[in-house]
């Protein structure tokens, strides 16, 4: 398996894909071994999961700079260890300068931003670099052991693995995470020749339309195999007859344009105005602080819970009503299909990735994308009927038994393994 972040770094829906099934392979006697970059020092640079999957971290520019980094901060505590209050004061000074940088002169501020700028283009352009050296130093001590490359997401990295497949005789699949399959390459050595070999592997597409993606972009079908994303079943359901909350979960750093935080909002302001003892809870990293915002100008910011990232969201599964997913695009959610696992209802935008998850007024609603009054009124249908809540939710853990849990999504992965091999 070749992903740029892993576990224990907080990472995304294709990373947590990444590791459900490398624990799956494993628990079916496939030796798996994830290559992925070391993102903390602190993070061993090898070692082997409860599940059997062993991770081997490369370093990046990052990795070394904190290194550098901590012998320094750990050589001037030592210098100042016998100073007393000395470094309380120095970091009072040190606030002091921070907060009178942080008011620069128009002119100076734009010259900040610009070398700032430059500076995150460097150490992203050079992490690139250590790590697919990282990548070739690995691949040629384990070539004669290794059966297939695995890539998790379509961008520079598919590109890297196909041309060293290519080269040391490797068969590569890549799994589109998203839509569209193919982002953009900025700021990637040799994002023309990347271009060209990341559309090379044999292509695991989550969805029908995902594939007609792909054959936009020129990737031959007999190289497409349509597998979905795969759901661990928790033992129990939730009892979403008797909760009230609704529940979101969503990464915060992706735009309104990917997760419709926007409609989410706006939405539940309307809903929130005719039954205000309801709860939304958000979960999710990154900055909210704009959404947090938006809900203060609706006048519902009393109702959310804005949670943060969590790393073990059971507890909010078992508290909640229903699952809301207004994105504007989405592969296949992760948190749609544990949301469904859970046995909660969902209501979802209709775009392709829900479509292949929801069935509409089976085991929840599917509305018209940015309808924000469409999403207003399902969710007010959902609240008022807790026994047709019940319903689609025993209908949705019943689909994910029987479509989508991890054993036999890794089937399904092994079966084209073994014709990559042929």
């Amino acid at each position: 398996m070749l992903v740029y972040y892993y576990w224990p770094v907080r990472a995304g829906g294709a990373e947590n894909q990444c590791r459900r099934l490398s624990a799956a392979l494993a628990g079916k006697g496939h030796a798996c071994t994830v290559l992925t970059t070391r993102q903390r020092i602190t993070d061993p640079a090898q070692e082997k999961e409860r599940s059997g999957v062993r991770i081997v971290r490369k370093p990046t520019l990052e990795t070394l700079l904190q290194k550098i980094r901590t012998l320094l901060v750990r050589g001037r505590q030592e210098e100042i260890a016998d100073q007393g209050g000395q470094r309380e004061k120095q970091t009072e000074i040190a606030g002091r300068r921070e907060t009178t940088a942080q008011q620069p002169s128009t002119f100076g501020g734009r010259w900040r931003e610009w070398l700032a700028s430059l500076a995150a283009y460097t150490v992203r352009y050079c992490n690139i670099i250590i790590f697919v050296i990282g990548i070739i130093t690995f691949l040629r001590k384990n070539r004669h052991t290794l059966d297939i490359l695995h890539v998790h997401t379509a961008d520079w990295i598919a590109g890297v693995a196909a041309f060293l497949g290519e080269i040391f005789g490797i068969p590569v699949v890549c799994k589109g995470a998203d839509m569209p399959i193919f982002p953009p390459l900025h700021v990637v050595p040799m994002a023309a020749c990347c271009d060209v070999w990341r559309k090379k592997p044999h292509f695991i597409a989550l969805t029908q339309a995902m594939r007609d993606d792909l054959i936009e972009h020129d990737v031959a079908g007999q190289h497409i195999t349509i597998i979905p994303n795969g759901v661990l079943l928790p033992e129990q359901i939730a009892p979403v007859q008797e909760n009230n909350d609704f529940l979101y979960i969503g990464n915060f750093s992706q735009s309104a344009a990917h997760k419709g935080f926007d409609v989410l909002i706006a939405a539940w302001a309307i809903f929130h105005s005719q039954y205000p003892l309801s709860r939304l809870l958000l979960l999710g990293g990154g900055d909210a602080g704009p959404w947090q915002q938006l809900a203060q100008e609706l006048d519902c910011a009393d109702s959310i819970e804005f949670a943060g990232y969590q790393i073990a969201p059971a507890p909010f599964f078992k508290k909640s009503c229903c699952l809301l997913l207004p994105s504007r695009k989405e592969g296949i959610s992760n948190a749609l299909l544990e949301a469904q696992s859970w046995g909660l209802p969902a209501i979802v935008s209709d775009i392709p990735g829900n479509r292949e998850v929801v069935r509409h007024q089976q085991t929840g609603l599917i509305v018209p994308t940015e309808d924000t009054t469409a999403l207003a009124e399902a969710m007010i249908f959902l609240y008022t009927r807790p026994a047709l809540r019940q319903e689609y939710g025993t209908a949705a853990r019943k689909h994910m038994e029987d479509n989508f849990s991890i054993d036999s999504v890794a089937e399904q992965v092994i079966a084209l393994y073994k014709k990559c091999k042929k």
